[in-house]
């Protein structure tokens, strides 16, 4: 698949501006910015945007994946073994269900996905260099490096991902997921709302879903935020 690629100095979100532009007919599949004003995160939460970090989205063509639930996942594998061999001095690892962990265990990225037929947009943050320690993230924010990204790179790392993520297999990257997170077989809890659950962390389905062994008992947890016991 060719790259095309919009790159701009600041827009309000990538992910909206993506989809104007496929809805337009245009044939864009990269969108990246230095700067987010209005960028949206999961379940509707702010997307925080800081000096130092890139904000990409993407489309990809999922409509030979079967299972679309594990694309934030496969999406994480991908972008995190791009990461590690960009900066082998901070890997990175993967905490439940779509955050990117430095060594510290801070959280330096984030992704995002929405479908629209049988393509997954796909949205993407990473704190690359040092910024404010102020966020909204639940795990503590973190960068990877203590450097600042040039213009140069605001624009040619989003590329690089996508080009990255084009030339993996996306089924077969939910494998490697487990080999990658940061709290297998750790204590964990879940929160979505008014609920918890609790207990050790076994790893995930078919579907993406968290695997948590409490009391000799297997739950699965389809969605939540995971914070470590």
């Amino acid at each position: 698949m060719k790259i095309t690629h919009k790159h701009f100095d600041s827009i309000p979100t990538t992910q909206q501006l993506l989809i104007e532009l496929i809805n337009s007919g245009e044939d864009t599949n990269l969108v990246s910015t230095k700067a987010q004003s209005a960028g949206v995160g999961r379940r509707g939460n702010q997307w925080d945007q800081y000096k130092n970090s890139i904000s990409l989205s993407l489309k990809l063509d999922v409509s030979e994946l079967k299972e679309k639930t594990i694309i934030p996942l496969a999406i994480g594998v991908g972008v995190c073994t791009f990461l590690n061999e960009c900066y082998p001095q901070n890997q990175l690892k993967l905490k439940w269900p779509n955050d990117i962990l430095n060594m510290a265990g801070e959280k330096v990225g984030g992704i995002i996905c929405k479908l629209i037929n049988n393509d997954a947009i796909i949205g993407i943050g990473i704190n690359i260099g040092k910024s404010s320690n102020e966020s909204s993230y639940r795990t503590r924010k973190g960068y990877i490096l203590d450097v600042e990204l040039t213009d140069q790179e605001y624009r040619t790392i989003p590329y690089k991902l996508m080009k990255t993520l084009l030339d993996r297999s996306l089924p077969s990257d939910i494998k490697q997921w487990e080999s990658m997170c940061a709290h297998q077989n750790s204590a964990v809890t879940i929160l979505d709302g008014d609920k918890r659950a609790s207990g050790k962390f076994i790893g995930i389905g078919k579907y993406g879903e968290a695997l948590i062994l409490k009391e000799g008992n297997v739950q699965k947890i389809f969605n939540g935020s995971l914070v470590f016991d």
